[in-house]
C-alpha cells in the first residue's frame, strides 16, 4: 500500500469515528491513476518547523498538551501516527503573532496499533523524533512511538537546532532534566489556578518525566507509553482548567540553548518568460546538490515567486497571473522542486517585464482584504532577503534618469543616500563611475526613442495597470517601489541579472543599490549566486559553498560583489 493511499484510509476510518482532520468528502479511493492527490480543508497557517523556535513560554505548553490529547484520541480510535515531528504540526498564527495549535497532518505512516512494521515504506520516519524501534519491520506499532516523538519535538523547540539536539542526548545516557516550572513560573512553587490548583504542577512534570525517558540511552518503549498515558490526563486537566493563563511567564519567548544557526527568510522573484527555460533542469538538479549543506546549518524558509508581462489591453485579465506565487516558505529540498514548477514559457511582448509589481506586492502587509498566503511574511528575528533574476527592466524604467534622480539626493547630502551609494561602490568598485552612468543613460534614451510608438503599453509616466484582483492600479514608482519594499519588510535586496542588454543591466544594478544589496551577473552562474545569497548571513557556511569543487574560476569572480558583502 502506497503511503499517500494509506493516509486516505487512516483518515477516512478516523473521520468516520467523529475525528475531523479536514479530508473534504466526495473523494474516491481509487489510487490507480496517475498523479492521484488527497484534498484538505486548510488546518492553521502554519507548521512548527516554520515557526517552533518563535513560541512564547505560554504557547509551548498550550500547543504541546493540545497535540497530547489529540495524540491519545486518534490512538483511542486504534492507530499510531509514527511521524510526530514540527513540521507535522500545524498551529494558527495571527496578526499579533500569537499562536495557537490546530492540528496533526501527514497520517502516510499510520499504522494500527500492533500492526507489524512490515509494509513497504513504513520503516523509519523523520530524524531524530521517531523511536528506533521504527526502524524494524518484526516489530509492531506501538503507542510509545508517538510518545517519544512529542518528548523530542518538545525539547527541539527548547535546543537551537537538530545537531545541538542530538548532541545533547548522544551525551546523556541518563536522560536530559528540564526544568519546566522554572521556565514557566520561574521556580515558584504555588500557582493558584482556582479549583484546581496543581494541573499545571503536574503537568509540568509528567512532560519532564517523559522527555527525560524518552532522551536516556534505554528509552523503554514500554515505560514511555505509560509516561506519555499520564502526559495525557495532566494536559486535559491542564487545558480544562485553563491554566496557561496563569503562568507567570507565559508571554516571554521560550528559552532556547545550544549553538543557534542563522535564520534567514527569502523571496526569490524570478522571470517567467524565457530567461530560463533551457537552464530549468539544470538549475533544480544543482540546487539539489547543494541543499544538503544547509540541513542543520541554517533554518531557510524561502517564498518563490515568478513575474511575467502585464496582460495586454483587451485580453482577460482575471485569468493572466502578472504576479504568480509558486511556493510559500519552502524549505532548502522543497525549493528545488519548486524551482522545477517554474513554466518560463511566458510570452514577452516587449523588452520590459512587471518587476515594479512583484515589488508592490512584497511590500503589502496582510489586512482583512488580503489573505497572508499571498504575501511575503517573513518572521520575527531573522535576516530577510529579496532576490530579483531576470534579463528586463520594469515598465517605467526608460522615462526618467533614475540613477541621476537618486545621485541627485546624494549630492544634497541626504545621509542615508550617500552611506547607501558608499556601501554599493565598495561592493561594485567602478559600477557608479561618471562614464558609466552616463553610457546607460544613453542606451537608455536610445531604447526610450526607440520604443515610442512600440506595442510598450504600459510604459508611459503615469500609465494605470492591471492589478492583482483584475482591476487597475496606477503603476508603481520604478525608485519608490524598491524604497518601499526594502523600508518596509526590511529587507535586502539582491539583483542576479541573466542578460547582456545594457539598459536591463542598468535597471539590475540600481535596484541593488537602492535596496542595499549587490547585482550579480549569473546569466551562466545563476545557481551559483542564488546559493550564495542564500548562505549570505552565515559566513563559514557561505565560504564552505564558496570554495566547492563543482564551482567554476568565472562563477567566483561573478560572485565577488557578495563575497565582499559577506566578508568584509
Amino acid at each position: 500500500m502506497k503511503s499517500l493511499e494509506r493516509e486516505f484510509q487512516v483518515i477516512t476510518e478516523l473521520q468516520n469515528r467523529g475525528l475531523d482532520f479536514g479530508l473534504l468528502s466526495g473523494q474516491n479511493n481509487n489510487f490507480e491513476v496517475a498523479e492521484r492527490s488527497i484534498k484538505f480543508k486548510r488546518k492553521g497557517t502554519h507548521d512548527l518547523s516554520d515557526l517552533g523556535h518563535d513560541l512564547t513560554v505560554g504557547e509551548f505548553f498550550d500547543i504541546i498538551a493540545n497535540l497530547a490529547i489529540e495524540i491519545t484520541k486518534i490512538h483511542s480510535n486504534g492507530y499510531v501516527h509514527r511521524d510526530i515531528k514540527p513540521g507535522n504540526i500545524m498551529v494558527t498564527q495571527a496578526k499579533n503573532g500569537a499562536k495557537k495549535y490546530a492540528g496533526i497532518v501527514d497520517f502516510g505512516l499510520a499504522l494500527k496499533i500492533n500492526r507489524t512494521q512490515n509494509e513497504p515504506g513504513i520503516a523509519g520516519g523523520t530524524r531524530p523524533f521517531f523511536h528506533p524501534s521504527q526502524t524494524k519491520d518484526k516489530e509492531r506499532a506501538h503507542l510509545g512511538q508517538d510518545w517519544f516523538s512529542v518528548a523530542l519535538t518538545s525539547l527541539y523547540f527548547m535546543r537551537a537546532s537538530v545537531d545541538s539536539l542530538e548532541a545533547e542526548i548522544n551525551s546523556s545516557s541518563n536522560g536530559i532534566l528540564i526544568d519546566l516550572n522554572q521556565i514557566a513560573n520561574g521556580g515558584q512553587q504555588t500557582i493558584h489556578l482556582g479549583g484546581d490548583i496543581n494541573s499545571a504542577k503536574n503537568y509540568f512534570q509528567c512532560l519532564a518525566d517523559l522527555i527525560q525517558r524518552a532522551t536516556s540511552a534505554s528509552c523503554d518503549i514500554e515505560e514511555i507509553a505509560a509516561l506519555g498515558k499520564s502526559l495525557s490526563k495532566a494536559a486535559k486537566s491542564y487545558v480544562t482548567s485553563k491554566a496557561n493563563n496563569n503562568i507567570t511567564n507565559k508571554d516571554k519567548p521560550l528559552p532556547i540553548t545550544g549553538n543557534k544557526i542563522a535564520k534567514h527568510d527569502v523571496l526569490l522573484i524570478i522571470d517567467e518568460t524565457n530567461s530560463l527555460s533551457s537552464e530549468i533542469d539544470r538549475i533544480k538538479a544543482t540546487i539539489e546538490e547543494v541543499v544538503q549543506e544547509f540541513d542543520g546549518t541554517m533554518d531557510l524558509r524561502v517564498d518563490l515567486w515568478t513575474v511575467r508581462d502585464y496582460a495586454r489591453k483587451g485580453a482577460n485579465q482575471k485569468d493572466h497571473q502578472t504576479v504568480r506565487k509558486v511556493g510559500y516558505r519552502l524549505t532548502a529540498r522543497t525549493m528545488a522542486y519548486a524551482i522545477g514548477e517554474i513554466a518560463a514559457d511566458a510570452v514577452q511582448h516587449d523588452e520590459a517585464e512587471a518587476y515594479e509589481m512583484a515589488f508592490e506586492e512584497a511590500a503589502k502587509q496582510p489586512s482583512k482584504k488580503v489573505k497572508g498566503e499571498h504575501l511575503w511574511l517573513p518572521r520575527d528575528n531573522t535576516t530577510r532577503t529579496v532576490v530579483l533574476a531576470g534579463d528586463a527592466y520594469a515598465h517605467g524604467w526608460l522615462r526618467k534618469p533614475w540613477w541621476f534622480v537618486w545621485l541627485g539626493l546624494v549630492k544634497t547630502g541626504e545621509a542615508s543616500e550617500v552611506q547607501r551609494k558608499s556601501k554599493f561602490t565598495i561592493n561594485h568598485p567602478g559600477a557608479l563611475n561618471q562614464s558609466v552612468l552616463n553610457n546607460e543613460n544613453w542606451a537608455r534614451e536610445q531604447r526610450l526613442q526607440k520604443e515610442q510608438d512600440s506595442i510598450d503599453q504600459f510604459g508611459a509616466q503615469h500609465e494605470l495597470v492591471p492589478d492583482s484582483k483584475g482591476g487597475t492600479q496606477s503603476r508603481p514608482n520604478a525608485m519608490n517601489v524598491v524604497k518601499r519594499l526594502r523600508d518596509q519588510k526590511k529587507c535586502t535586496i539582491h539583483t542576479i541579472c541573466l542578460g547582456d542588454d545594457i539598459v536591463a543591466k542598468s535597471y539590475m544594478k540600481f535596484v541593488a543599490c537602492i535596496g542595499d544589496g549587490v547585482n550579480i551577473e549569473g546569466k551562466n552562474d545563476f545557481v551559483d549566486a542564488l546559493v550564495g545569497i542564500i548562505a549570505s548571513p552565515d559566513k563559514l557556511l557561505y565560504q564552505k559553498l564558496l570554495n566547492r569543487n563543482s564551482i567554476s574560476v568565472t562563477a567566483k569572480q561573478n560572485l565577488t560583489p557578495l563575497t565582499t558583502f559577506v566578508l568584509k
